[in-house]
């Protein structure tokens, strides 16, 4: 079976690259460091690269329990160190007093600033507190042009991993059945809503899987897939289970509202 046959027709760009990252590993005896990765691609990356015995994948001790991920992928031989991950922890600094800045803008103000998401990990935000979690390669750029967030001043300083902030989030495990993996039944039973009305999200573009916007309700959902829903939040797809004796199948899914 095609490795291919695991994943929709839209990943596979993204499957080829990871099989070309696998083979300069594996020839040239390189490190590869990826860039930042959202769980769907971390997910098709350990897929990809599986149980290799030539090829590892090196996970930094110090994203623990961040959503978004840099890799390093290396001969097993090798003996990787956190600074080979080329990240930075940065604090905005802005007067709180005043203001309160929300992920959105600090985020759209680095989109519009050129950055591209790749070299941005999470975005850390508790209370009026702020920090990005960003590849070193763009840390120069950064201390030059990220000085204003949505019309309010800011000024940019590197900290210590041991100073990150925590933001909680409680992802709760569920279990239910479905008739079909059809996007619009799986988002009518976790969103617990009419399948209509879970049509209606769709249409309006409220739904993503993977990250993307999708408007086919009839999309096939998989294991590993993430789900957002407009007010109804994230959903990991964790395993489908064999089916019951009225022939519907279990899903089991980790959900934060």
């Amino acid at each position: 079976m095609s490795i291919y046959h695991h994943f929709s027709l839209d990943e596979r760009e993204w499957v080829d690259r990871v099989l070309d990252w696998k083979n300069q590993v594996k020839t040239a005896y390189i490190m590869k460091r990826t860039p930042f990765l959202n769980p769907r691609e971390q997910y098709i990356v350990e897929c990809v690269i599986g149980a290799s015995d030539t090829v590892q994948i090196f996970k930094n001790k110090e994203f623990e329990g961040l959503e978004r991920q840099r890799f390093i992928l290396a001969p097993s031989f090798y003996e990787i160190h956190p600074e080979d991950f080329h990240v930075s922890l940065l604090q905005i600094n802005y007067p709180t007093k005043f203001h309160t800045l929300k992920h959105s803008q600090v985020l759209g103000a680095c989109m519009n600033l050129g950055i591209k998401r790749q070299m941005l990990g999470d975005i850390l935000v508790v209370d009026k507190r702020i920090q990005i979690i960003a590849a070193k390669e763009i840390i120069p750029f950064v201390y030059t042009h990220l000085t204003m967030i949505h019309h309010v001043k800011v000024n940019i300083t590197e900290i210590t991993f041991s100073e990150r902030l925590k933001p909680k989030e409680v992802w709760k495990e569920e279990q239910t059945t479905i008739s079909s993996r059809r996007l619009d039944i799986i988002v009518s039973k976790v969103a617990k809503l009419s399948r209509q009305k879970a049509q209606d999200l769709i249409e309006k573009e409220y739904v993503q899987v993977n990250y993307q916007i999708c408007v086919k309700p009839d999309r096939l959902i998989q294991t590993g897939d993430f789900l957002s829903i407009r007010k109804a939040g994230r959903v990991k797809i964790k395993s489908f289970l064999e089916k019951t004796k009225k022939d519907k199948e279990r899903m089991v899914y980790e959900q934060l509202g």
